[in-house]
């Protein structure tokens, strides 16, 4: 039956006429846009640059027909009476041109090469005229190279595809540019001939090469090149104004070839052609201003017919770009019909199949009737099926008791044919079910399957009734949480584990130490200890081989851990070279002593990494746990304090904690802690010990030595501080207090002597001091600021600081010698590279060390040495100084081994200043000397 009437055709027709008419137009406005687009040549942006560029040129001639002009007098002129009324004219153009390069910069991109130029004409103004010559060339080249053509360039105009203007622009910037340089040179050359009466060679030839660029035929003066005559003839009528103004630019362009003509001749009859040069330079002078005007009204002829072009090409490309705007709203229109027309079109198409679907529809629908309600029951049968045998889900169907009638596979793959074991415990509650005293229960379970693998199960059973209520069976379901069971027992061992090694970290082991220790406290007869053990000297392995190679030894090490302890006993690793093990020990010490030595051993054996075999060693702490220890944390703790303490003994060993190692430890804390406020409470003291001349017993000099006056420790030595002092950070700034101390007791004696000298003194300087980045301008500064001389200051180095140092600081040591300080190195002789250090750097001083001085029962402790030493310090022209002298005897052997300078409790212990003052008063007298030492 017809459900839909022939609808009215109102669409189509208007899609038509739409389409028809936006075709039509904008077929019309396309060919307008494209006719405009070719007028206009490029887009509103370039033209308004275009145009600014013509606008500068416009500026920027009238400057340099002037400058031509003043190089011109400036040159004919006597030096001392030149005197030119072109300055403030050409100051002024200079100024009206800066202003607008500065406005249009953004477009002119010329600011930069104008202030050279700027800088060249004040410099040319004011230097004499032997040198304004060369600065006017250069100021005339770079005006027309530098600015000119560049701003032609940036402007597009060089590059415009529109041939007139590009002609156009040609001629502005360029040909008349070197015109007016053309006729300058010209005049300036022909005057001086014709005033001298004679001409060089090097000066004809260039003249002759002026008077061809000068020529029309070919040369500056020819427009002929440039189709000037076809400019004018073919270029639009509205371009170059009236026929007068036509007939203006031909007449001016003739005037233009015709004064080079002129300008050429004259040149040529009377100075080029001539073996003397002859004629009038007020001639030549007339015909340059005449060709100079002729030039200047071509100019504002090409520039006014360049400014007509370009403001009816910008008028072409606003016209066409409406034209755009009108091509976007007819082609919207030609859409808008085209899409009525398709509309129409597919709501008949679609119309008349919908007609025929319902006329099918209404047949099929009996017969869709009879076959769904055939098939109704098949069809839940098969979702019943597809959804109980595909379902993820484990289900059951199970009779009254208990029995299974019906499972998917996945209850198979579990519990097998038997519910036996997955309602055991739970009878009870299947019998409330069946009597209907409960609609379901529910419970988890951990099962084994026929497989022989364990899976847990969330299982719910559910009463299914029949029509009268009555319970008919039961439905089991259960999901199977294998997987997220091993999940949570995954992420709870990597919680508690170490990736790398795989043994327990250290938040386990505490929590095991935690353990072991609550247990402690309700048994005591149980026993237990702690090992901590640390990697010696494991950041070279990391530094040397790289990190992976570190990786493969912390698994070794794992590894041999393992296989050396018993089972009971817990490994763990607490981070990075660092592990603990929970010895359940037996109570007495041997027991873990053997057990810590055969660690010891165990690692001592060498890890084969590739070809090479590496050897690591270690420390370790044992602490034996006892009812007096409240937390695991201080087990932890005391068994870190007893490794450190094997560390201190060079590694490889044990130590078993004991409470002095305690007390060391907050002795050690607490004088960290009084180290850093030590400095604001001028507590730190310098005490002096004397240097002597060992055979005259004179003063010469001192060695300057730190001294801490702690509170309660009474006065402190630096071995005992300064060790802290570097782990803190806090050597630099103590370094920086000793320098500044030193600097002013040293300018102190020095006015005490009346101004003459100070007495030279040594500076001990750590391996902090000499890696700190400032410490050569703190040093300096401080020489500067108490007007010390830095040849009065000794800087003590010791040798295996320098050398363990690296290159940086082998350097600074220099620099600072150079700089005037002396340079001594301590403690000399218990390095390794003693002979090579005097071979490879430059020293003023070595100190042998007081273990060759000091011997049993006042005796030289080492002839020998001592006179290796004076020999290899003469060879190298070092002066020696021997430390620790406390006899006659020692002094009389070092005199009679050669060495000159010594130190030591035989003369005077370290003294505060004005006790080394009163002792050696001679010595600060004014008018004393000291020899350095």
């Amino acid at each position: 039956m017809e459900r839909f009437p022939n609808a009215p055709s109102w669409r189509a027709s208007l899609g038509a006429l739409v389409t028809l008419v936006a075709a039509i137009v904008l077929a019309v406005a396309s060919w307008q846009a494209y006719r405009l687009s070719n007028r206009a040549g490029a887009d509103v942006e370039m033209l308004a640059r275009e145009r600014v560029a013509v606008q500068f040129q416009q500026v920027i001639f009238p400057l340099l027909l002037d400058i031509e002009r003043y190089r011109l007098e400036r040159e004919l002129l006597d030096n001392t009476a030149f005197q030119s009324d072109l300055r403030p004219r050409i100051d002024s153009e200079f100024a009206q041109a800066t202003s607008f390069v500065r406005a249009h910069d953004a477009r002119l991109e010329i600011l930069e090469p104008w202030s050279r130029v700027q800088h060249l004409w004040s410099k040319a103004r004011r230097v004499q005229r032997i040198y304004s010559g060369t600065l006017l060339d250069q100021l005339d080249r770079m005006m027309r190279i530098n600015v000119l053509y560049r701003v032609e360039d940036v402007s597009g105009l060089e590059y415009e595809t529109n041939r007139f203007a590009q002609d156009l622009a040609d001629m502005s910037f360029a040909k008349l540019p070197s015109a007016v340089s053309e006729i300058g040179r010209g005049d300036l050359h022909t005057e001086n001939a014709q005033t001298r009466g004679s001409i060089s060679i090097p000066e004809r030839i260039e003249l002759a090469g002026q008077v061809s660029a000068m020529n029309p035929s070919g040369g500056d003066f020819d427009l002929t090149t440039d189709d000037w005559t076809t400019i004018l003839s073919q270029i639009p009528r509205e371009s170059l104004g009236t026929q007068t103004d036509a007939a203006r630019y031909r007449d001016d362009g003739e005037a233009f070839a015709a004064a080079g003509r002129r300008i050429a001749d004259y040149e040529n009859a009377n100075v080029v052609m001539r073996d003397r040069p002859q004629g009038n330079p007020v001639r030549m002078r007339e015909l340059a201003r005449s060709a100079n005007a002729v030039t200047r009204r071509l100019n504002a002829d090409l520039t006014e017919a360049l400014n007509r072009q370009l403001t009816l090409r910008t008028t072409d490309a606003l016209a066409r770009n409406r034209y755009v705007y009108a091509i976007v709203l007819l082609s919207a229109m030609l859409l808008i019909g085209i899409m009525l027309l398709v509309a129409e079109f597919t709501a008949r198409r679609d119309r008349d199949a919908l007609l025929k679907a319902q006329q099918e529809s209404e047949r099929l629908s009996t017969e869709l009737a009879r076959q769904n309600a055939e098939h109704a029951l098949r069809l839940s049968e098969a979702q019943f099926r597809a959804v109980f045998g595909g379902a993820a889900m484990g289900i059951a169907i199970l009779d009254r008791s208990g029995a299974i009638l019906d499972a998917n596979a996945v209850f198979r793959n579990i519990y097998g044919d038997n519910t036996a074991g997955m309602l055991e415990d739970h009878h009870s509650k299947f019998a409330e079910l069946m009597r209907g005293e409960r609609d379901l229960f529910e419970f988890e379970q951990h099962v084994m399957t026929p497989a022989g693998q364990e899976a847990w199960t969330d299982l719910t059973v559910s009463l299914v009734s029949d029509d009268a209520g009555n319970p008919y069976f039961a439905i089991c379901m259960f999901r199977d949480l294998t997987e997220l069971k091993r999940s949570e027992r995954q992420m709870q061992h990597d919680m508690t584990h170490d990736s790398l090694t795989g043994l327990p970290n250290r938040a386990h082991f505490e929590e095991k130490v935690r353990e072991e220790l609550s247990r402690l406290k309700t048994s005591p007869q149980s026993s237990f200890a702690v090992l901590f053990v640390d990697l010696d000297r494991f950041k070279d392995i990391n530094e040397s081989l790289g990190h992976e190679a570190g990786d493969f030894v912390i698994s070794q090490v794992g590894h041999r851990l393992r296989a050396v302890m018993e089972g009971e006993n817990v490994i763990a690793r607490l981070g990075s070279d660092e592990f603990a093990v929970l010895v359940q020990s037996l109570p007495d010490v041997l027991h873990v002593e053997v057990i810590a030595r055969r660690v010891l051993v165990e690692l001592g054996k060498p890890i084969s990494l590739g070809d090479r075999s590496i050897f690591v060693s270690a420390s370790i702490g044992i602490v034996f746990a006892t009812g007096a220890y409240q937390r695991g944390e201080d087990i932890m703790r005391d068994a870190d304090i007893a490794m450190r303490y094997a560390k201190t003994g060079g590694g490889g060993r044990l130590a078993i904690f004991d409470s002095k190692m305690h007390a060391r430890a907050q002795k050690r804390l607490q004088l960290t802690t009084d180290l850093r406020l030590a400095l604001e409470r001028e507590e730190f003291d310098m005490f002096y010990q004397p240097i002597l001349d060992v055979g005259a017993e004179r003063i010469v000099g001192c060695e300057a030595l730190l001294r801490w006056n702690h509170p309660s420790e009474g006065m402190m030595l630096p071995a005992e501080f300064m060790p802290l002092a570097e782990q803190t950070g806090l050597a630099v700034p103590i370094g920086r207090f000793v320098v500044r101390t030193v600097c002013r007791q040293a300018a102190q004696w020095k006015r005490d002597r009346d101004d003459r000298s100070a007495l030279p003194i040594n500076v001990n300087v750590s391996a902090a001091e000499l890696l700190d980045p400032d410490f050569e301008f703190s040093i300096m500064a401080a020489v500067n600021e108490f007007d010390v001389d830095p040849a009065d200051l000794t800087l003590e180095i010791t040798e295996s600081v320098v050398l363990d140092a690296g290159t940086r600081a082998n350097a600074l040591v220099q620099r600072l010698r150079n700089a005037g300080f002396n340079i001594c190195i301590d403690d000399f002789g218990t390095g390794y590279s003693s002979l090579r250090y005097l071979q490879q750097f430059e020293v003023d001083t070595i100190k042998i060390d007081r273990s060759f001085v000091t011997g049993p029962d006042g005796e030289l402790a080492s002839e020998p040495i001592v006179r290796t030493l004076m020999t290899l310090a003469e060879a190298f022209n070092v002066r020696v100084v021997a430390e620790g002298i406390e006899t006659q005897r020692q002094r009389d052997a070092l005199l009679q081994a050669g060495c000159r300078y010594g130190q030591g409790f035989y003369y005077a212990r370290a003294l505060r200043a004005r006790e080394l003052t009163s002792t050696y008063a001679s010595a600060f007298e004014p008018g004393a000397r000291h020899a350095s030492a």
